[in-house]
């Protein structure tokens, strides 16, 4: 599932809607869609940070490639918060569903 589909899925809803028990189910896979990606992205940025620290002793990297790298660790950054935010969201709705199935 596309990450941009998820969370437009995600913020369209009606938080005080009661769901189908599909749609239920359904949020449990969402939500490990996002905290797959989160961690998937944070990795990504750690290897980034690893490639910039050996290539940086060397003096190996142009300003432009590292500026281009800081705007895009930012992006990165806010992205992965967005995700865990996202998946705090599923995880409370996911609990009100069962709190109203009691």
């Amino acid at each position: 599932m596309n990450l941009a589909n998820l969370i437009n899925k995600q913020c369209s809803r009606d938080p005080s809607e009661v769901l189908t028990e599909e749609q239920a189910m359904s949020l449990w896979g969402e939500r490990e869609v996002a905290r797959q990606a989160a961690q998937n992205m944070a990795l990504g940025v750690a290897a980034v940070g690893n490639l910039l620290a050996n290539v940086g002793a060397e003096g190996e990297v142009g300003q432009e490639t590292s500026e281009r790298l800081g705007w895009f660790l930012e992006e990165i950054g806010g992205g992965i918060f967005q995700l865990v935010e996202l998946e705090q969201v599923l995880s409370d709705r996911i609990n009100r569903q069962k709190e109203r199935k009691q």
